[in-house]
């Protein structure tokens, strides 16, 4: 198989037609672009997927991607392992805990942006924090 891809994680219960339009990356921006031009750029989360991707094609074939869905419905991606574990602790942290089918307790809202590398001179990595 040259390029599959499986939802890993869900914030929440898709039915069939967001499962496929959650794999379709081609639609999704892409935070590392917008991140090149803007200092930061803030997205208000309504949820989001962990994406297995299977690529015979890439140097590293099997690799995760996070599609984020804002209020507005618009798709954010990344293959970020630095923006993946922070989106996730702060994800994890919001969810309603006595909730059973992926609810958040309140709104949130992350902001993505770049930061110099501590151990790489001249690189920078991606991230996101919570915006009170």
């Amino acid at each position: 198989m040259a390029y599959s891809v499986q939802i890993k994680k869900s914030s929440r219960e898709l039915s069939k037609a967001e499962r496929v339009m959650m794999k379709d990356t081609s639609l999704a921006t892409k935070i590392d672009d917008i991140t090149k031009d803007v200092k930061y750029f803030d997205i208000e989360v309504e949820s989001y997927v962990i994406l297995a991707v299977h690529n015979d094609k890439s140097s590293t074939p099997d690799y995760e991607v996070i599609h984020i869905v804002d209020t507005e419905g618009q798709k954010f991606t990344t293959g970020s392992a630095s923006f993946i574990n922070t989106f996730l602790n702060i994800a994890d942290e919001m969810m309603d805990e006595n909730a059973d089918n992926g609810t958040y307790d309140e709104t949130f809202t992350i902001r993505a942006f770049r930061k110099p590398s501590k151990n790489f001179a001249g690189k920078d990595f991606l991230t996101c924090s919570l915006v009170a």
